[in-house]
């Protein structure tokens, strides 16, 4: 048993840094696709393709235009929430070794 969770601990070690980098990947691809959003709304109101009389027109227009860098967007936040989930989960796991080792020194 003391073999196994040693060799358990080891792997989470590894697997909790994978994920932890995951996020962080994660993390930045989200924060390209929100600029690139951005950007293409910008280039389209200061070229004049967005030009709607009244703030819901142009709204509407946007989201248009924009359908793609929205989708690439809400891809990118869904990646994000699942190298989260995944990481949370590695440390569950890891709390629940620790709590292991802590029986397992009770009995030695």
């Amino acid at each position: 048993m003391r073999d196994q969770l040693i060799a358990e601990l080891t792997a989470l070690k590894q697997s909790i840094v994978a994920a932890n980098d995951e996020v962080f990947s994660a993390s930045h691809e989200l924060m390209v696709k929100k600029d690139a959003l951005r950007a293409r709304e910008d280039y389209l109101t200061l070229n004049g393709i967005i030009d709607g009389k009244n703030a819901e027109i142009r709204a509407a227009q946007l989201r248009q235009e924009t359908i793609i860098e929205r989708q690439d967007v809400a891809e990118a936040e869904d990646y994000l929430e699942s190298a989260k989930a995944t990481l949370s989960n590695r440390m569950a796991e890891l709390r629940i070794n620790l709590g292991l080792v802590e029986l397992l020194k009770g009995v030695a």
